[in-house]
């Protein structure tokens, strides 16, 4: 009889989820999450599980792989995350991480849609979704035009506040900027407005006149000033 050795076979130490990086994203995935953990093993068709769907895994190092996360083609929800083999058996022994799946905002509103050439405009972005975003400062940033990402300094009643880059950064055409969100592990694309920022010159005041009047009010004034739409 002949005998055939077969390749060897090597048992895996299970490895052990301690926590991933960002922990939200939009259900149209593409979110770039960094999973933390322990004895992480550098191996062909290494995969990381979004709830039940797998995702190639990137091995960093056996505390860090990169994952992106996939398109979540259900409700919003937070899923479990794991590190599995091509054949779908799990390799972790248990797992602290979850990935919560959230509405893709939409923006309904820009408030207000014009600001100075010089940028420094508050500019508040509204649509209903954006609620459901948590800590926004850490996961969304805004872009006018073609500038480059900054991230979201605050969230309010439905919706959020970006400041305005000036006007040479945001490189375009001409005075309108269209104003999108993205999710910044990753640089995800989400939305964009439908309304235009409009870049504006500042206003001079000439003169007033009068320049004075009663503590009653109701004194009309007229103001010679100057203002005019970037060319």
């Amino acid at each position: 009889k002949s005998y055939h050795t077969s390749p060897p076979f090597s048992y895996i130490q299970p490895s052990f989820i301690t926590k991933i990086d960002p922990r939200v994203g939009s259900v149209i995935g593409g979110s770039l999450v960094r999973v933390h953990g322990i004895d992480f093993v550098n191996m062909e068709s290494l995969y990381c599980l979004f709830g039940n769907v797998p995702v190639s895994a990137i091995f960093v190092s056996d505390k860090e792989l990169l994952c992106e996360s996939p398109e979540w083609n259900y409700m919003p929800k937070v899923v479990k995350v794991n590190v599995a083999a091509a054949n779908g058996t799990l390799l972790t022994a248990g797992s602290h991480a979850s990935f919560q799946y959230l509405k893709n905002p939409v923006i309904h509103e820009i408030n207000p849609s014009y600001g100075a050439a010089s940028g420094g405009t508050s500019v508040q972005i509204k649509g209903p979704e954006l609620d459901d975003w948590p800590d926004v400062e850490s996961y969304l940033s805004c872009r006018f035009g073609n500038s480059t990402l900054t991230r979201v300094v605050s969230n309010g009643i439905d919706g959020i506040t970006c400041i305005s880059p000036p006007l040479h950064e945001a490189m375009l055409m001409s005075n309108q900027a269209q104003v999108s969100i993205y999710a910044h592990h990753g640089d995800v694309y989400l939305s964009s407005s439908h309304q235009r920022f409009d870049y504006v010159n500042p206003i001079e005041v000439r003169s007033l006149a009068p320049t004075s009047g009663p503590f009653s009010g109701n004194t009309e004034i007229f103001v010679d000033a100057i203002i005019g739409v970037v060319e």
